[in-house]
């Protein structure tokens, strides 16, 4: 997600296993609903305006090579 410029807290809202339920809750909190919209909307932007299905089809493939099968 990175290599595709999503920062976290400003672009998107990131989570692992360990601390996902933590983040659920915060997301749902009405009284989180002004930010988790501004980050929300700042991910959107940030799709509009940088990425393309080509971009992400690039990035997918470099993973893939990278991974010895």
């Amino acid at each position: 997600m990175n290599e595709l410029c999503f920062v976290g807290r400003e672009t998107c809202i990131f989570a692992d296993k360990e601390d996902f339920l933590q983040k659920v809750a915060w997301i749902i909190s009405e009284e989180n609903r002004p930010e988790v919209d501004r980050i929300r909307h700042a991910g959107m932007e940030l799709v509009r305006e940088r990425h393309r299905t080509l971009q992400v089809n690039n990035l997918a493939n470099s993973c893939l090579a990278s991974v010895q099968l």
